[in-house]
């Protein structure tokens, strides 16, 4: 059997994985991706024809020597597989339905346990109430995401804070809200796996991408992709002319952040017809307040702050979601 707190801190782990998952199983890109397994047993992507592979840069040009072939292509960002692992240790109801679809992760774990379970009791969704003074900053602009489906968007919603993280997950049957303010000085001595994106939102609307992180692409083959891809101005949330962390002009500065980004958020409530989420995010002598309401459907995002912005929306020509050197 497993010692009790090593089986908390691994419990708690699955939990907080399975709590920040898309209905599709993907979790939202923070920063750095790795890419990085120990095992996967069962594979998790699909079958791509050339024509599919116009989306890799690097590859177009290779592909087309194999114009009659089909490419794995691997989903990085899926961790179901994770999960399923975890229920072999637990056999828990948040992880069962991973378990159903992909059974021999939790069959392996449970041989390597000889089936010793560790029963974890269930534990409810971090929820806070915050009620802070909001900004008026003169700078504003306005994002509306209107859901078609018949359905509240507040039916069977969830609110999930990880302040420590800095990060809040808002969802429902149909639709899934990631807000990244994570700026604390326990994330990493130099931030150096972190990115510029603070205020950031991955969105989904039944089940369709509607926001994505931008991703990672690259650590030191392209020092500049490296930069460009964790700036500021390649996130979904705004910029103001300035980087919210600034980073040394070396080789040295990929895997440091110069640390400045404050971020406090200022309410999270529930009323009988509308939820609202506010951050402040403070960097240089940048103030923006980015205010997230949802009503029965809609989603609008409101951003206020001190300085002129452009407001950034899947306003990028590449994506990753893998990171390569």
């Amino acid at each position: 059997m497993i010692q009790a707190p090593i089986r908390e801190k691994i419990f708690r782990a699955a939990q907080f994985t399975q709590s920040i998952l898309k209905e599709n199983g993907d979790v939202p890109q923070i920063g750095d991706n790795d890419s990085g397994r120990f095992f996967r047993f069962s594979p998790m992507g699909s079958l791509v024809n050339r024509a599919s592979l116009k989306r890799y840069i690097h590859l177009q040009h290779w592909s087309n020597h194999y114009k009659d072939l089909l490419f794995w292509d691997e989903n990085h960002l899926n961790h179901s597989g994770l999960l399923s692992a975890a229920d072999g240790l637990f056999n828990h109801s948040s992880f069962n339905k991973f378990s159903s679809q992909l059974p021999l992760e939790k069959n392996i774990i449970q041989s390597l346990s000889n089936n010793n379970i560790s029963p974890i009791a269930k534990s409810q969704p971090v929820q806070i109430g915050i009620k802070k003074a909001l900004h008026k900053y003169r700078y504003k602009q306005d994002k509306i995401f209107d859901s078609t489906n018949s359905t509240s968007l507040l039916h069977d919603f969830t609110e999930m804070h990880y302040t420590a993280f800095g990060i809040t997950i808002l969802k429902s049957a149909h639709f899934y809200l990631c807000i990244q303010y994570g700026c604390h000085d326990k994330n990493h001595r130099s931030w150096g796996h972190k990115h510029n994106d603070a205020g950031a939102i991955e969105l989904q609307m039944d089940g369709m991408d509607i926001l994505i992180d931008r991703g990672t692409y690259s650590y030191t083959a392209d020092h500049k992709r490296r930069n460009e891809f964790r700036s500021t101005a390649s996130h979904n949330t705004i910029y103001a002319g300035v980087e919210q962390n600034e980073w040394m002009p070396t080789r040295d500065g990929l895997f440091s952040l110069l640390k400045r980004t404050k971020t406090t958020v200022l309410l999270a409530e529930r009323t009988h017809d509308a939820y609202q989420f506010v951050v402040l995010i403070e960097y240089g002598s940048v103030k923006h307040q980015r205010s997230i309401t949802i009503t029965a459907h809609q989603i609008l995002i409101e951003d206020q702050c001190n300085q002129p912005f452009e407001a950034h929306w899947n306003s990028f020509e590449n994506y990753s979601m893998v990171m390569g050197n």
